[in-house]
């Protein structure tokens, strides 16, 4: 809705606006956007386009985008609770271990 556009919005806009940037962390925010070849401010960026993007725009960009890509969904849980031939009706299935993600 427009209404709750609106309100995302100005809550992107508030939280740029009132961040605070710890020095320790700068270098390391500069190298993650240098590795993900972005060579300007992000958030300087981003606060200048917001108040630019009307829920119109915001639709566009999504349909163009966003939802022709496929998208990925991980559950996390007990398999055996879990109606996986249902799932398979989504897409493939893959069921991996807890030690396959979490280390000790």
């Amino acid at each position: 809705s427009d209404v709750r556009f609106t309100e995302s919005n100005e809550a992107v806009t508030s939280r740029l606006r009132t961040k605070r940037s710890d020095f320790r962390s700068r270098v390391a925010t500069i190298q993650q956007w240098q590795r993900r070849g972005i060579n300007y401010n992000l958030d300087q960026r981003i606060f200048d386009q917001t108040p630019k993007i009307d829920h119109t725009g915001m639709l566009q960009f999504y349909k163009e985008s966003i939802q022709t890509k496929p998208k990925r969904v991980c559950i996390l849980g007990d398999s055996s609770r879990i109606d996986l031939e249902a799932l398979k009706k989504f897409g493939p299935v893959k069921i991996i271990q807890a030690e396959d993600i979490f280390t000790q």
